[in-house]
């Protein structure tokens, strides 16, 4: 029992050019739908698939940009009201029969991951200052999530990163990489081309991704705050540099709500693969959070419609210490509202970091 083919093909303006997928439509056989962009947008959101046997579908999609969304099936019986009802419950109860062409969420992700669940630092050090990788992957384990973002502090953490990448080859762990920007650095730093070289820092990053596939993005930590530098057409430059290398290697900076309600970011932001937006709201989980961050993330996205990170303060900033309320009420609004949650410092012990593990699904 399967749809007319050459009539399901013929007549569905479905998705136009868009179609990422291919469509199992009740035992249809493999075939991507080739559709015309004008027919896409003659037909807007409504697309009809006409059968030649026993159903006729009506499709309603919403349009959700990039991709589009099924919203409703209305399957309606020609013949068999029994063929109908058992057609309806193989499309409710397995869905692998019914996959309607639209970008899987998460896809634009670094890795590809539906949700990215990470921390940001917080890797564990030996008395000398160099990172201890095997350590560090024992705590992402327990810590829980599916990616971990390493800041490159120092020259020599650049070697931390290559061990731990190629141990998060073999634990299905994500690593990113972040490089300092020059606000963050001392004098003496600034000063010196082993940490203000960008287009090095690029091309050094996206050259160890080819060697470790768990070295999925990267990442110039509070980008805007030193806007007289990265300005649009030297962050072209660094993103150019990184992608010659290796074009699947992400690069999502972090920002700020100041910087996106600014006239910079658009400009700025365009060779951005995704952002990190980290929330400075540091109540004790009052209620109003929710609202507060769902219009930042608003505006955000009304702005940039690549994916967004959200940037949750788990460890204490200044004078602020989040409470485990927040964390989990931010954690659970990134679930809802954006592409990922990335917590400031990893994890390992108390109320906080019980809650981090609780939502991200973390070991003992």
């Amino acid at each position: 029992m399967s749809f007319g083919r050459d009539k399901c093909l013929e007549n569905s303006p479905v998705l136009g050019d868009i179609v990422r997928r291919d469509a199992y439509v009740l035992g249809m056989a493999e075939q991507r739908l080739p559709v015309a962009v004008e027919d896409q947008q003659r037909y807007g959101r409504r697309a009809w698939i006409a059968s030649s046997a026993t159903i006729c579908e009506y499709v309603q999609f919403s349009h959700k940009a990039p991709e589009f969304n099924l919203s409703i099936l209305i399957l309606k019986m020609r013949r068999n009201a029994l063929i109908a009802a058992a057609c309806l419950m193989m499309v409710v109860s397995a869905a692998s029969f019914l996959i309607l062409p639209q970008k899987p969420k998460g896809a634009a992700n670094p890795g590809g991951v539906a949700f990215v669940a990470g921390y940001y630092g917080g890797e564990p050090r030996d008395a000398n200052g160099t990172v201890n990788a095997s350590e560090l992957l024992r705590l992402c384990k327990k810590a829980g999530g599916n990616t971990h973002n390493m800041p490159i502090m120092d020259p020599k953490d650049f070697a931390a990163l290559e061990e731990f990448a190629a141990l998060a080859d073999k634990e299905g762990i994500y690593v990113w990489a972040t490089v300092l920007p020059p606000s963050e650095l001392s004098p003496e730093k600034r000063n010196d081309i082993r940490y203000v070289d960008y287009l090095g820092w690029a091309r050094r990053i996206a050259t160890l991704s080819l060697k470790h596939r768990s070295l999925v993005a990267w990442s110039i930590d509070n980008v805007l705050n030193d806007y007289g530098l990265f300005t649009p057409a030297y962050l072209g430059e660094i993103a150019r540099a990184a992608r010659e290398i290796n074009p699947d290697l992400k690069f999502v900076p972090v920002v700020y709500y100041q910087h996106v309600a600014s006239p910079i970011f658009e400009e700025a932001g365009r060779d951005f693969d995704g952002v990190q937006f980290y929330y400075t709201g540091f109540p004790a989980g009052a209620p109003d959070e929710a609202a507060a961050l769902k219009a930042q993330l608003g505006a955000l996205r009304a702005k940039f419609s690549r994916p967004v990170i959200v940037g949750v303060y788990s460890s204490g900033v200044g004078q602020y210490q989040p409470s485990p309320e927040y964390v989990g009420q931010l954690i659970n609004l990134a679930r809802q509202d954006s592409d990922g949650a990335m917590i400031y410092m990893l994890q390992k012990d108390g109320r906080n970091a019980d809650i981090a593990r609780q939502l991200y699904g973390g070991g003992s």
